[in-house]
């Protein structure tokens, strides 16, 4: 086989992997781990909102 016959062949079966994936539905684990990374994410949203009104606020105070 040449390369490009094995790189689409490879690109092919992932597709298809991702879609079968995609299509059961999510076990307890994989939920609560979906759930896991979406907290994360949503916390470390928040902690940069915070991290930039505390600058907004040390400019401020240090205006006045």
């Amino acid at each position: 086989m040449e390369k490009d016959t094995i790189a689409t062949n490879a690109a092919e079966l992932r597709r298809r992997a991702e879609e079968k994936v995609a299509s059961q539905p999510l076990t307890g684990a994989a939920m609560e781990q979906l759930y896991a990374k979406r907290l994360l994410h949503e916390l470390q949203v928040h902690q940069a909102e915070l991290e930039m009104q505390n600058e907004e606020l040390k400019l401020s105070h240090a205006a006045m």
